[in-house]
């Protein structure tokens, strides 16, 4: 993997470090400050260089408002913008879907329309000003449809296609402990990263989340709205090796 030349990488913020995602056509999304980069940064270039990073990364919280979708844009944009490897944020939060409305499309179909056999994925897929980054926004699913899609057999196949298209999916995923949807979901991922909102959620309950996903490798926590040094209380809630 070699890394961009940053002079034809428009996202980039030369001024400050900070990255900007921005639609094909220009139209800026979500500005994300240098120190928010600089994390991503980090994990990415350690992970990336020291034994890759996993295909499949759940973002993943306890708690509803955690910052999930902010989390896995930031990260999504990180690596797109560093690396030269093909990067999908795929949302599948069909409670707290976000994704649609912040590209100005509430209404867009996504992968549930996919799923439904509706749609194929060159009709539902975003395109950011990056030629290697792309949303997949969770689009429209009625909620009594919403149990049997997460533990389906054609979400899944729907997930091994992507993952033939790109080198690296972002999950964006539905709270852990408010749906037990969830727990099917994270079974999609190969590792995840947990986000916390520091002073807001319990330790209880990041220690609950932690043991729904003992199956995958942490990469990391993100301690959301505060500093992005985890206190020693997280780090020891952390499988280690």
């Amino acid at each position: 993997m070699r890394l961009f030349d940053r002079r034809k990488n428009q996202a980039l913020d030369q001024q400050g470090g900070g990255l900007t995602l921005r639609t094909r056509a220009g139209q800026e999304l979500r500005y994300f400050p240098p120190a928010i980069v600089a994390t991503f940064r980090h994990t990415v270039t350690e992970r990336v260089y020291r034994g890759g990073l996993p295909a499949r990364v759940a973002m993943l919280a306890a708690l509803r408002g955690e910052g999930v979708s902010y989390t896995a844009l930031a990260f999504a944009l990180t690596l797109a913008s560093d690396i030269a490897v093909d990067v999908c944020v795929v949302e599948l939060n069909w409670w707290q879907s976000e994704l649609a409305a912040l590209v100005g499309q509430p209404d867009a179909p996504g992968l549930a329309t996919v799923v439904a056999g509706e749609a194929t994925f060159d009709e539902v897929l975003i395109q950011s000003d990056l030629p290697n980054l792309a949303l997949l926004p969770a689009g429209p699913l009625p909620p009594e449809r919403r149990h049997s899609i997460a533990r389906s057999g054609v979400l899944r196949e729907a997930i091994a296609e992507l993952s033939q298209r790109y080198d690296h999916l972002i999950f964006d995923l539905p709270a852990l402990l408010a749906t037990s949807d969830a727990l099917a979901l994270v079974g999609l991922a190969n590792a995840c990263c947990v986000v916390v909102r520091q002073g807001v959620t319990r330790t209880s309950s990041v220690k609950q989340a932690l043991d729904h996903v003992q199956q995958l490798e942490v990469l990391g926590v993100i301690l959301n709205r505060s500093s992005f040094a985890a206190p020693r209380w997280l780090l020891n809630l952390i499988p280690q090796g």
